[in-house]
C-alpha cells in the first residue's frame, strides 16, 4: 500500500522492543502517516511477533537537524538549546556529559520536577533513549 501512493518505510533500528523507523516518500509528508504507522505498521508487526518483541513503532524525521535519528551528545545539546529559556526561567540549568548506548547522562541543577520533565522531553524526542541519568549538583 505504501509503495503504491509514492511512500515507503525504512526500519532503521531495534532497541528494548522499540522500533524505529523512517516514513519516506509521500508517507514522510502525508497526513495519514501517524495513522499508517499505528493502524498499519505497528498493529502487523505485533501480530507477527506479539507483544512481547515488539513494544512500540516511531518515526524518527531525518529531516531536521538533531532529529532522533542522529542520537548523540550534540544532538541532545541542540534540543536542550530549544528548551534553555524555560529552563533557565524555572530555577534549572543543565549539561549534556555523555549520551552512549542508550543512556543520557546530564549534570542538572535546580527543581526535581523540572529535571524529570527534562528527562521525559528527551526520551520523547530520542525514542531510542532508554533512560535519562541526572547528576544533580
Amino acid at each position: 500500500f505504501l509503495i503504491a501512493d509514492g511512500g515507503n518505510v525504512e526500519v532503521v533500528g531495534i532497541e528494548d522492543g522499540i522500533v524505529a523507523v523512517r516514513m519516506t516518500g509521500a508517507c514522510g509528508s502525508c497526513s495519514s502517516s501517524y495513522a499508517t504507522l499505528k493502524g498499519g505498521i505497528e498493529k502487523t508487526l505485533l501480530h507477527v511477533f506479539g507483544s512481547h518483541a515488539v513494544k512500540e513503532v516511531v518515526n524518527l524525521d531525518s529531516s531536521e537537524p538533531g532529529s532522533a535519528l542522529s542520537l548523540s551528545r550534540q544532538a541532545v545539546e541542540s534540543h536542550l538549546e530549544k528548551l534553555s529559556g524555560a529552563i533557565h526561567n524555572y530555577g534549572g540549568a543543565v549539561t549534556v556529559l555523555d549520551v552512549t548506548d542508550g543512556t543520557c547522562l546530564l549534570e542538572y541543577s535546580g527543581p526535581v520536577a523540572l529535571a524529570q520533565s527534562i528527562a521525559s522531553s528527551i526520551k520523547g524526542k530520542f525514542p531510542l533513549v532508554r533512560e535519562c541519568k541526572i547528576k544533580q549538583v
